[in-house]
């Protein structure tokens, strides 16, 4: 049986251009991350087995080392680990429940630290755990930090059991074809892609149209706040 350590660092999506490498480069790592980088780069020149006399003696240890499973250990238990911090850290965003949408604070964080929307459903899933299946999975040396096989190691997710609308709720949240972007729900939905930055973009005849369409929603906005009034 071969003892071989592979390692795969995660891909990360494009960073904004505000986040440079050098920005990158010069961020700050935790004292136990740093102290480890170093006595990981300090172990992995072993040339000195090449100097001893015992030629002997430099093969077994060669043999020995190459075959310490608490090494490969060590190392994912730290990968795991920052991907157990990522997701604590990004739970303290808040996220609507159902997901977290492109105006999301959490979505907006992880997309700005360049985590790619699969690995903050791992990371946050992983967070969320209980503390006795957080311990399972880092603890469990068959787990790689790996954001797939994380996610096969915890359990599985329950599917969220919103309120029992009646026929005419439905209808009033998701519109008459109970599909789409249509209904209450789908006002708020696409309300919130609008991206409000063009503004200063659009020209006074567009400005216009705008204020028109806005002047139209808030009228429909007024007649369904009057209803629910009486």
């Amino acid at each position: 049986m071969r003892n071989i350590v592979v390692f795969n660092p995660p891909r990360f999506k494009p960073l904004p251009f505000e986040i440079t490498p050098q920005v990158i480069a010069d961020a700050p790592l935790p004292v136990k991350i740093e102290t480890a980088k170093r006595a990981i780069a300090e172990c992995c020149d072993l040339s000195e087995l090449l100097q001893w006399k015992d030629q002997t003696a430099a093969l077994a240890a060669a043999a020995k080392a190459a075959k310490m499973p608490e090494l490969a250990q060590g190392a994912n238990r730290v990968c795991k680990e920052a991907l157990l911090r990522m997701g604590q850290l990004l739970l303290r965003y808040k996220s609507p429940i159902g997901g977290g949408g492109p105006r999301s604070p959490r979505t907006k964080a992880a997309t700005e630290a360049g985590i790619r929307p699969f690995m903050r459903k791992a990371v946050t899933r992983f967070a969320a755990a209980p503390a006795e299946v957080i311990a399972s999975v880092l603890n469990n040396d068959k787990v790689t930090a790996n954001c797939e096989r994380l996610n096969r190691a915890l359990p599985p997710q329950r599917a969220h059991v919103g309120p029992k609308y009646s026929d005419e709720a439905r209808k009033f949240f998701r519109g008459v074809a109970l599909a789409g972007n249509s209904g209450l729900t789908g006002l708020v939905i696409t309300a919130r892609t609008v991206d409000i930055s063009l503004i200063p973009y659009l020209t006074e005849t567009e400005k216009q149209r705008a204020r028109a369409v806005l002047t139209e929603v808030q009228e429909i906005c007024d007649k369904i706040d009057q209803g629910l009034s009486r």
